[in-house]
């Protein structure tokens, strides 16, 4: 307020209004002070205006990007670097960071996600803390410091819930669909459902709360009620990174966790920490005079043997009663069962149950009878139910086996009721047993979906390429009437937006489009060359990255890539050359392509056919065909820097008698994953088979990606006509309809 009236007056300077202001009247201009003596007056006296705050990345692996407040792409993240308000950071899949808070609070984030520093303020100069992330995905590891003491507010906002810190140590996990598992191993989180203001701020609302205390999870899905309560804590959530975050950040937290597993003869996690204590000197270090605590309560929790019931109670004093009682409870890991990919009618999940307190009455191994251990209520024709008991007689696993009758989407249901009778628990009553009986279980039957309104094009598309970005939202791009159409799903009002618009394009002949970090970027082929640009929005529109590529007319086959930022494309000229260049940016100069031709084989030179291009961590890899097969390279540095082969080169020789040999195959995709390459491609016969090598050079062996079921090293489909690849899945066209493949084990599994 203060710092708004300062900014009144200092306006009032100016020598328009002050030329006005000096007619006042003076009784005027005392009523004016006066208004503001009121103003003024009505300011607490300990009020002071909340001021920036900064966090650090203390630590980071792999593949973190920081995308500042304000700006349109993020840029890779370093150690030390300084986090403000409003920064978002965006971690891959082998990515991960810490952050250090100057009150001493922490933040983990892990891989696969992405967290916004909503907002990092502090009151004055040493007053209460404003800590608020918003993860929209992922998953976090917190500890906050002080926030009691000190009045101050840590919160952590995801699609579903907000999660206002009482002082704690906890753990969340942001599914891609929004639902969120908020795991609290010491101290409290006050749960309120996912509430945004006009300007899109998440807050906790008045109204319904539920309390999670340590020791406790509770899950929380997007637009439905908060349950009840908090659970207990399931142990198997606390994976091994939880430990080792939780012994560096809060010692004493760690205690009241292996007390407390001890307690409730958790033996299997106790010995899962005792062995992280053996492999890890660091969490030994960590734990300090604490470690010796930890050893002892691991050691007799791993020998605690529950104590025998006695039966009846007697007439001590209950505080002084040391037998831990666990309640009798029976935990659903999954709510639903999800047909096969296959869209055959099978179902392609289990759910497991888990007892605590009590154990089932069947050993290992042994399969419940239906009528005599549970009944089963609106099971779908041709499906049948199969409980198996596993793990020592605490858990079991349900199957649904058969094949559904009818499997349309609209034959999915979710009121399958399956009721645990008396029998199947060694103590002989299922009415004590919390959880014994569910009415509410799904099944959902799977088709293909149209994904918006069909023909949403304005006319006939041709060169058609679809992108998911990596937030899952599709875009595709596609040439019409002499204009290259970039358009955006949007999946709240399954419509797709007005499309991106490249005019004068025409005689398009190839089209590739990328999406790094929900930015589009397309490159297209036409009677006047290549274009490469980059969406800036609607009010700048499409900007041109670089102009001094230099491009034979009409480029038969083009492969588009960005990787942090930095755009990549492989192409083959009219000669039939294969060149890949790479876009930097160069003060004073802009966009500037550097090219780094490819030289063939002089047999083959000049024959290529198709190209496929990715990038991984910064190292682009090339894929190829020509008339000796395809060629899969690297760009390496081995005393200079080069194309090097990635296995043979090429990877099979001409074998006429061959019919899976990749000479003349003409569709080519290339997919490379933390340094693994994975090679799908039609052979001369329109069989497509998959091939996959590890690391880089000539003695790189490339093995087959085989079907044990039948031994087979390639799909059976004939003359297939084109292929895209995604490190598995793979898609490939044997005219219409398409068909998808997925890699499960090793059997491929398809759908239509």
């Amino acid at each position: 307020m203060k710092q708004a009236l300062a900014n009144f007056f200092r306006n009032q300077q100016s020598k328009e209004r002050f030329g006005r202001l000096k007619k006042f009247k003076y009784r005027g201009f005392a009523a004016l002070m006066l208004a503001v003596l009121i103003i003024l007056s009505s300011i607490p006296v300990g009020y002071a205006a909340a001021t920036p705050r900064r966090a650090v990345i203390t630590v980071m692996e792999g593949s973190v990007l920081v995308q500042a407040a304000g700006q349109a792409t993020a840029v890779p993240a370093r150690k030390g670097m300084e986090l403000k308000s409003g920064d978002r950071i965006i971690t891959g899949k082998d990515g991960s960071c810490s952050i250090r808070y100057d009150d001493g609070s922490t933040t983990h984030i892990g891989p696969n996600s992405r967290v916004d520093m909503a907002n990092l303020t502090r009151q004055g100069a040493d007053g209460p803390n404003t800590t608020i992330l918003s993860a929209q995905r992922g998953t976090l590891w917190n500890n906050a410091k002080d926030v009691m003491a000190r009045n101050s507010r840590f919160e952590v906002n995801t699609p579903s819930a907000v999660a206002a810190v009482r002082g704690t140590f906890f753990k969340s996990v942001v599914l891609p669909n929004g639902d969120t598992l908020f795991i609290v191993l010491g101290g409290g989180l006050y749960i309120s459902p996912a509430d945004s203001d006009e300007d899109g701020v998440v807050s906790p609302p008045s109204g319904k709360g539920v309390y999670v205390g340590g020791g406790q999870q509770l899950g929380v899905s997007p637009g439905e009620e908060l349950p009840d309560s908090a659970v207990p804590l399931d142990y198997d959530n606390v994976d091994d990174l939880t430990l080792l975050y939780l012994a560096q950040d809060n010692p004493d937290i760690f205690v009241e966790l292996i007390e407390r597993a001890a307690a409730q003869g958790e033996k299997e996690f106790l010995e899962r920490v005792n062995q992280l204590l053996e492999d890890y000197e660091d969490m030994q270090q960590n734990l300090g005079d604490k470690l010796e605590t930890v050893q002892q309560t691991v050691t007799q929790g791993t020998t605690y043997q529950p104590p025998a019931s006695t039966g009846g109670g007697g007439g001590g004093d209950d505080d002084d009663d040391d037998t831990l009682t666990i309640p009798k409870q029976l935990e659903w890991k999954a709510e639903s069962f999800y047909e096969h990919p296959n869209n055959d009618g099978t179902i392609g999940n289990v759910i497991a149950v888990v007892l605590t307190g009590e154990t089932f009455a069947l050993r290992s191994g042994e399969i419940m009878k239906e009528g005599l251990h549970y009944t089963a209520a609106n099971v779908p024709d041709s499906l049948a139910i199969k409980i198996t008991v596993e793990e020592s007689g605490s858990q079991a696993i349900i199957e649904l086996t058969g094949t559904a009758t009818n499997h349309a989407a609209e034959d999915s249901i979710s009121d399958l009721t399956i009721t645990f009778l008396d029998a199947a628990f060694n103590g002989g009553s299922a009415a004590a047993v919390a959880g014994s009986s569910r009415a509410d279980l799904g099944i959902e039957f799977t088709e293909w979906n149209v994904v918006g309104t069909p023909g949403f094009s304005e006319g006939a598309a041709d060169c058609i390429n679809l992108k998911v970005g990596y937030d899952g939202i599709p875009h595709v791009a596609y040439s019409y009437n002499d204009q290259v159409c970039v358009q955006q799903y949007f999946i709240n009002g399954n419509i797709w937006d007005d499309p991106y618009l490249l005019e004068n394009a025409a005689n398009v002949s190839d089209i590739s489009l990328y999406v790094d970090k929900e930015v589009p970027y397309v490159a297209f082929s036409d009677s006047e060359g290549m274009t490469i640009r980059k969406w800036n929005g609607y009010e700048y529109g499409w900007y041109p990255m670089g102009d001094s590529l230099t491009v034979e007319n009409t480029t038969t086959d083009i492969s588009l890539h960005v990787n942090y930022d930095i755009p990549y494309i492989a192409y083959i000229t009219q000669s039939g050359g294969v060149t890949v260049a790479k876009c930097e940016y160069y003060d004073y100069l802009g966009y500037e392509w550097d090219e780094y031709p490819i030289v063939n084989d002089p047999e083959s030179a000049g024959s290529a056919t198709d190209v496929s291009l990715y990038v991984d961590s910064g190292n682009p890899y090339v894929a190829y065909s020509d008339s000796k097969g395809i060629t899969v390279r690297k760009w390496m540095y081995d005393g200079v820097w080069s194309w090097q082969p990635i296995g043979s080169d090429p990877i099979s020789s001409v074998d006429t008698t061959d019919t899976t040999d990749t000479t003349d195959a003409t569709d080519v995709s290339l997919h490379v994953c933390t340094g693994t390459s994975f090679l799908a491609f039609r052979d001369q016969i329109g069989a497509v088979s998959v091939k996959y090598a590890f690391g880089g050079g000539d003695e790189v062996v490339w093995n087959e990606v085989v079907d044990d079921s039948e031994d087979e090293k390639s799909i059976s489909v004939s003359s297939a006509s084109s292929l895209s690849f995604a490190a598995i899945p793979s898609y490939y066209s044997d005219g219409p309809p398409p068909a998808f493949c997925r890699l499960q084990g090793f059997r491929w599994k398809g759908t239509s």
